[in-house]
């Protein structure tokens, strides 16, 4: 959720294989290859929008870290129309909700 205006969007996950041939497992436990990629479409304001944004994490699992970035990056849009300093200007390395996936060891 935005602290600075209402996004609308939606989630989802894309299969990076077919799984009808394993017993159910959770996608965490799946070798990292495996593993579900998550995607999130958002667009700012919710009445006439001005911004839409859509972000891919690969082998996430969940569209969760996603719907973070698009979050962001639509903040960081807002508070430039708005004429605040945003987190790129401010020498800020990294997004305020990062997140870090690592590969399995047999990768």
């Amino acid at each position: 959720r935005s602290k600075k205006t209402i996004i609308s969007g939606k989630t989802g996950t894309a299969q990076v294989r077919r799984f009808s041939d394993m017993k159910k497992v959770k996608c965490e436990e799946l070798p990292y290859k495996d593993r579900h990629m998550g995607w999130f479409v958002g667009f700012a304001p919710r009445e006439n929008p001005e911004i839409a944004v859509v972000s891919i994490v690969e082998h996430a699992c969940h569209p969760y870290a996603a719907a973070q970035i698009v979050r962001d990056v639509i903040e960081a849009f807002v508070d430039k129309q708005q004429g605040r300093q945003v987190a790129s200007e401010k020498k800020v390395d990294s997004l305020s909700a990062p997140v870090k996936i690592v590969p399995d060891e047999d990768e």
